[in-house]
């Protein structure tokens, strides 16, 4: 998905947990309208799959958007992860 459907979806349904992969993440905060005013207002936690998380990634997009983004390692196959 592109960073501005990506945030039209949280802005129209206001999720409160997002999962994205790690590049999805980066281009989120280098997308310019990427504010969390435009996002979900009830968004309290994101998990990171696919790849692992770089750090810089994960304290920018706290910072910006006040949540936390967990790095979850798993099997996708298998539906489950687990939170490093």
């Amino acid at each position: 998905p592109t960073p501005e459907s990506v945030f039209r979806t949280l802005k129209q349904y206001q999720p409160t947990m997002f999962f994205g992969a790690p590049t999805l993440y980066a281009a989120m905060l280098a997308y310019p309208q990427g504010t969390p005013e435009n996002g979900s207002k009830r968004l309290r936690q994101c998990v990171s799959a696919g790849e692992a998380l770089p750090a810089d990634i994960g304290k920018a997009f706290k910072a910006r958007f006040g949540v936390d983004v967990l790095d979850g390692v798993g099997s996708t196959e298998m539906l489950h992860q687990y939170v490093c």
